[in-house]
């Protein structure tokens, strides 16, 4: 439905999506992936989300059954102008963050990133 991604090489495999637009049933057989990169907030306009919340990313991580998640931080937005005021924010992080530790993913861990700063992840 979006663009999402496996790539698969000789090395870890890695899932990008910037919606949290996926088929259960199609994933399931991709399990598991070692990254997942995706948001864990989302957006949302009057009846329409643009980017599901963290119950959606809750389902993409049973689903894959990653090693890592690198959350896109596409809840972090200063909006301005009209039609600003139309976008609301979906869950919140710490609202993932508690789901995920509830239904004991112990062997996913959450990477933060820092933008400009070197992190290595080994897989």
């Amino acid at each position: 439905p979006e663009n999402g991604y496996i790539l698969r090489s000789s090395g870890p495999s890695v899932y990008i999506e910037p919606h949290v637009e996926f088929r259960r049933k199609e994933f399931s057989k991709e399990a598991p992936v070692d990254v997942v990169i995706t948001p864990i907030v989302g957006q949302s306009l009057p009846a329409f989300e643009l980017v599901h919340g963290p119950q959606d990313t809750i389902r993409l991580i049973k689903a894959l059954r990653p090693k890592f998640i690198v959350p896109m931080p596409n809840g972090n937005l200063e909006l301005e102008g009209i039609l600003s005021k139309l976008v609301t924010t979906v869950g919140t992080e710490s609202e993932f963050r508690k789901r995920l530790r509830d239904l004991a993913f112990a062997n996913t861990e959450i990477v933060d990133l820092v933008p400009g700063q070197d992190q290595i992840i080994k897989v």
